[in-house]
């Protein structure tokens, strides 16, 4: 085995800072006079003369060293005047920086609870079925299951730092969970999010994720991952204990990668974050194993809707996909909320401000178009909800060619004249999944 001769000096100079012509390195045993070759291959196969010379330049041929060899090195000009000794000579070891991905980005969006742009912090009652509240954040029942489960963007400040929470609470309780109800907040992550996780492959990686809750209420609760058909799934728990009741607590639980399963990566749901308040019987299973059916908790679980006005605080919520295979969470990082904004209204943007549409028609049935672009690609195009106000000489007032970019206000007018609307502030665009 061989290795490179490096100078021991950066670049060898004379005294006056000029280079040495004829210069001559010559190499011993570290600590003796007993010469030691050196070779202008790394095969060691064609040995340098001892010493060897520079040109006229100062500068020196390929010279490798044989491994292992301490070596004595001395610098010499051409009159044999000593410059330099290096006893021993010392390989300076330059180790490259590991540069291999470690993709510890947040696949969550919106988890410090930043956003809320069509409720702000306005409660969200829901009874049945989903319902968005803060940005990406859904409170998701079963069909009239007989509580209602209210979620709002809490003004309370986080461990990490941030001025809000999402706070649910068991607003109506619910004592007897039948065995096809349920009561959860969920997250649903586009596929390609997620998508260097392998997940369905035989290189599937774990995923980890870390938040941070505050229960009224101690007990076993639920926690699931799964894929964006449902018929995928992975169910743990966590606990909440008597002592930590009403207080901030962080939890992490790392998910081993699924190697089964179809998993999208384009943007659709591709994976979804479930956090279980009360399930029955029929979302039950064994915990902390991938299975090929919907599984959100299991027999474990406490009833928090069991206890009214029962309040469940979540905050501070990052996934990581374990590309390094540590297990390990890194620190937290909170998030730029101009970054945050972006990222959520891909899915959901409202306008915010009322605007005027207007036009004088000549002839009858004249059309007045304002084109609207969006402020960031939203996921895909979007269905657009509008409210008017003021509509004068108006017959239609539509907003159509709606793309992931933006859309066009149409209005046309019942008749010669001058004609107008106005759109509401409330306009909105949703791409959610």
């Amino acid at each position: 085995m061989a290795e490179r001769f490096f100078m021991p000096r950066a670049t060898a100079f004379d005294g006056n800072g000029d280079p040495i012509p004829g210069g001559k390195l010559e190499f011993y045993i570290a600590g003796t006079s007993t010469p030691l070759a050196t070779y202008s291959d790394a095969g060691l196969t064609v040995a340098n003369a001892n010493p060897v010379i520079a040109d006229s330049a100062g500068r020196f041929g390929e010279i490798f060293l044989i491994s292992g060899e301490e070596y004595k090195v001395i610098l010499k000009d051409a009159d044999n005047a000593t410059i330099w000794t290096a006893d021993p000579y010392v390989e300076i070891a330059v180790e490259a920086p590991d540069v291999s991905p470690v993709f510890y980005a947040n696949r969550i969006v919106n988890g410090a609870m930043l956003i809320s742009q069509q409720n702000t912090t306005s409660n969200v009652d829901t009874t049945t079925g989903a319902a968005y509240t803060l940005d990406q954040w859904e409170a998701v029942l079963s069909t009239t299951p007989g509580g209602t489960l209210r979620v709002a963007q809490n003004a309370t400040v986080t461990p990490q730092g941030s001025p809000y929470r999402l706070r649910a609470t068991a607003q109506v309780s619910d004592g007897t969970i039948a065995a096809a109800n349920y009561y959860m907040l969920r997250q649903q992550i586009e596929g390609w999010r997620v998508s260097n996780a392998l997940l369905g492959t035989s290189g599937a990686k774990a995923l980890i994720l870390r938040f941070g809750v505050r229960s009224s209420v101690s007990g076993t609760f639920g926690l699931s991952i799964c894929n964006g058909a449902v018929n995928r799934s992975y169910a743990t728990t966590y606990q909440i204990a008597a002592g930590e009741v009403s207080t901030d607590v962080v939890r992490t639980v790392v998910i081993p990668g699924d190697v089964a399963g179809t998993w999208t990566t384009a943007e659709t749901a591709g994976l979804m974050v479930r956090w279980c308040l009360a399930a029955g019987t029929d979302f039950q299973g064994a915990a902390n194993t991938w299975t090929g059916a919907d599984i959100i908790t299991t027999s474990a679980q406490t009833n928090f809707m069991g206890t009214g006005s029962a309040t469940f605080d979540l905050f501070d919520v990052a996934l990581y996909v374990d590309t390094a295979g540590s297990s390990v969470a890194p620190t937290y990082e909170f998030p730029r909320y101009e970054d945050e904004l972006a990222a959520c209204q891909r899915y959901w943007w409202k306008t915010g401000r009322a605007m005027l549409v207007q036009g004088f028609d000549s002839s009858g049935a004249w059309a007045q178009r304002a084109h609207v672009s969006f402020p960031v690609e939203m996921r895909v195009a979007p269905t657009s909800t509008n409210s008017t106000s003021f509509p004068t000489n108006v017959a239609s007032a539509i907003i159509e060619n709606i793309g992931t970019g933006g859309a066009q206000f149409s209005v046309t007018s019942s008749g010669a004249g001058g004609f107008y609307i106005i759109y509401d502030a409330t306009v909105s665009f949703s791409a959610r999944l």
